[in-house]
């Protein structure tokens, strides 16, 4: 199972709605992309940092979050 309880997402110049857009996008990406059978694992805190001036519209950059997100979590997975 996965659970995220809480996801903080800081972009300057996007507005809140746009944000939170973004953070469903996020979230949903995290979620297809990372096996049920996971396991329990417990990742107290993960920080993401990305220029978001690379990614233009906020599909590319929702993706490119999730597939950091996914990246530390199988990370974590495997210590």
């Amino acid at each position: 199972m996965i659970q995220i309880d809480e996801m903080v997402l800081r972009v300057p110049g996007m507005s809140e709605q746009e944000a939170g857009h973004l953070g469903q996008q996020v979230a949903q990406l995290v979620s297809s992309a990372i096996p049920y059978d996971i396991g329990d694992l417990r990742i107290a805190d993960l920080n993401i940092k990305i220029n978001e001036s690379a990614y233009s519209g906020s599909h590319l950059m929702a993706a490119h979050i999730a597939e950091q997100i996914v990246r530390e979590i199988q990370l974590a997975v495997h210590r």
